[in-house]
Parts: C-alpha cells; sequence; structure tokens
C-alpha cells in the first residue's frame, strides 16, 4: 500500500495490465487480497487474489488488470485500491 499506479490514457473497452511486487519479510505466511473502488462499470482484476506469500523475505509478481467499460465518460479517473494481507 502506498504506491500509486498510473493507468495512462486508456480508451473505452479496452484492458491494462500492470505487476504489482509483493514482498512479505514477516515472520507469518500472509494470504493477500485486492479490495478497489472503482466508478461504475469498470473492473480490477489482480491474479494473486487470495494466494498465500510465505513469511522470511518472499516476494510474489502478479498482474492486475484494470478493464474500461465500453461506455466510460472521456475525463480523470482517480480511485483508490487496497492490497491486504490477512494471516493464513
Amino acid at each position: 500500500n502506498g504506491t500509486r499506479l498510473d493507468w495512462g490514457t486508456l480508451p473505452k473497452g479496452v484492458s491494462a495490465d500492470k505487476t504489482l511486487i509483493v514482498y512479505n519479510d514477516g515472520d507469518y505466511d500472509v494470504t493477500v487480497y485486492l479490495i478497489a473502488d472503482l466508478p461504475p462499470g469498470w473492473t480490477l482484476t489482480w491474479e494473486a487474489n487470495g494466494t498465500i506469500v510465505p513469511g522470511g523475505g518472499s516476494t510474489l509478481f502478479k498482474d492486475l488488470t484494470l478493464t474500461v467499460p465500453s461506455d466510460a465518460a472521456a475525463g480523470t479517473y482517480n480511485f483508490d485500491t487496497w492490497i491486504i494481507a490477512k494471516p493464513s
């Protein structure tokens, strides 16, 4: 958390990918989840949703995919996302 992702300019009806890196330097395994507060009709999926990341310095590299609906209004959009890590 705390990282800003800039998706740039995306046309209506397209999807774009970004790789998100999660590093667990804690002592315990955690299960990671994505929570997103998106505009209506938009989707954000993460390949790692529900994945266990072992403690002790493990790193996870997985893609986020943002899909812009074909009926999105032109403009600049900002939205919040969070990666939640729960003890496994």
